[in-house]
Formats: structure tokens, C-alpha cells, sequence
């Protein structure tokens, strides 16, 4: 059963859903062991594994909706998704903002730190990973931009679980 971390100031709006899942839960083994979101053949993780974890996200937010997760790269680039033939592509950044809805957007970290945003009325959000070089070389500021350039105006983040 999966048991995300959800943060207070995400809670009360309305037109999202949100979570910080932490390893718990998922179908992984091994050193994968549980809720493993990357593939990773030469280790010993294999895609459906994954294709099980992300079905879980996805019935935990009681949904059949798309999932893009990134391949972080610890840089500052962020994708801004508003068309639906975006979703189905892979983006080495380390944020992804959106407006569209009935979209779940994830990213993973280890140490790094998570960080979820939302405009409060607007149908605008972001997930960035924050690395030290990432946010040295402004992935935060960065995906703020691209939150402001879809017209967000009255934001509010959550940080994730993370190293410190």
C-alpha cells in the first residue's frame, strides 16, 4: 500500500492531487526494492516492474491519466508540456511544468532535494529536482519562469523528503 507524504500547503487546493512517495509499497525487488520508478536492466530492475510501480501512482490517485517522468540530468533546463502529443516523449531535464489537466508529472530524487508547485487558481504545476548544481545554476528560478510565462501568479511549493 502505498503511503505518500502529502504536504499541508498543497492539501487545500482544490484542483490538485499530490504526494511524495517515498520507496514503500511498490512491487520491486532486490536492491529495487519496493516502489523503483527507474528501469535499470544491468542491475537487475526490469521495465515492467516499473510499468507495475506507475500503475500504482496511478491507481492511487484513482486515475487513468498519462505519467511523465523525467531523466534528470542535475542541470537547470526545465520542459513546459501544454499539448497532450508532448506526453509521450522522454526529456532529460530536471523540471517539467504544465496546464494541462488529468496529467500526473513525477520526478525522482535520492539526495536531492523534490520540490512540487502550484499556481492557487490557476490550472498551472511543476515538479523540479533540485540538485546542489541545479539549484546553483537556477532550475528553481528557472521553472518559476516557465510557471509565469503559462500566467501563473500566485504560487505555492512543497519540498519533499531529501538528504538534509
Amino acid at each position: 500500500m502505498l503511503k505518500p507524504i502529502v504536504e499541508k500547503n498543497l492539501s487545500n487546493i482544490n484542483h490538485i492531487e499530490h504526494g511524495f512517495f517515498t520507496r514503500d509499497g511498490g512491487v520491486s525487488s532486490g536492491v529495487f526494492e519496493s516502489l523503483n520508478l527507474n528501469a535499470n536492466p544491468e542491475k537487475g530492475e526490469n521495465i515492467e516492474n516499473v510499468k507495475k510501480n506507475l500503475d500504482l501512482i496511478r491507481n492511487y490517485f484513482n486515475s487513468n491519466a498519462d505519467i511523465l517522468k523525467l531523466e534528470q540530468k542535475s542541470e537547470n533546463k526545465v520542459i513546459t508540456i501544454t499539448d497532450r502529443s508532448q506526453i509521450y516523449k522522454s526529456y532529460e531535464v530536471d523540471a517539467i511544468v504544465t496546464n494541462l489537466p488529468n496529467f500526473v508529472i513525477g520526478i525522482s530524487t535520492a539526495d536531492c532535494v523534490p520540490i512540487l508547485l502550484c499556481d492557487r487558481k490557476k490550472n498551472i504545476i511543476a515538479a523540479c529536482h533540485a540538485g546542489w548544481r541545479g539549484a546553483v545554476n537556477g532550475i528553481i528560478e528557472n521553472t518559476l519562469s516557465e510557471m509565469k510565462k503559462l500566467g501563473a501568479n500566485d504560487i505555492v511549493a512543497a519540498l519533499g523528503a531529501h538528504l538534509r
